[in-house]
């Protein structure tokens, strides 16, 4: 027995049906990667932030004492790979030796942190400053 299809009772042909799975294939893959590249963004902002609280921690010690060495904040092992630099800075932003930081007045302190990404090589660094006027008369 043989069946007839009329011409209204037509259904997708397999080269329709390939080209719609094509379309929501290629779809789904840009979401994806969008997504990836969102969370990967995010997590770069999260480490900013964290390194940017971690050098207000570090400034506010040194701001009280810049002679000090005992600076070291508690929440730095959030960051691996992390390195930091201080620069004492007379009021002409010339570097002021260890030794001349008690009599500096005013000083700039420079802060530097500087770290790696764990999804590619390069490196970020956040620095921040304050100047501080010791009161020395």
């Amino acid at each position: 027995m043989i069946m007839l299809r009329s011409m209204d009772e037509r259904g997708f042909s397999l080269i329709e049906v390939a080209i719609c799975v094509l379309i929501i294939t290629i779809a789904a893959i840009g979401t994806y990667n969008i997504i990836i590249y969102g969370n990967r963004h995010i997590a770069d902002s999260r480490r900013m932030t964290e390194a940017t609280n971690i050098a207000r921690a570090m400034l506010e010690k040194l701001a009280d004492d810049p002679a000090s060495t005992d600076f070291y904040p508690s929440d730095m092992e959030r960051l691996p790979n992390m390195s930091w630099q201080i620069e004492y800075l007379n009021s002409y932003g010339e570097t002021v030796p260890d030794f001349e930081i008690e009599i500096a007045d005013p000083l700039t302190i420079k802060l530097t942190i500087s770290w790696r990404q764990d999804q590619d090589s390069r490196q970020r660094s956040v620095q921040l400053s304050t100047r501080i006027t010791q009161g020395l008369t």
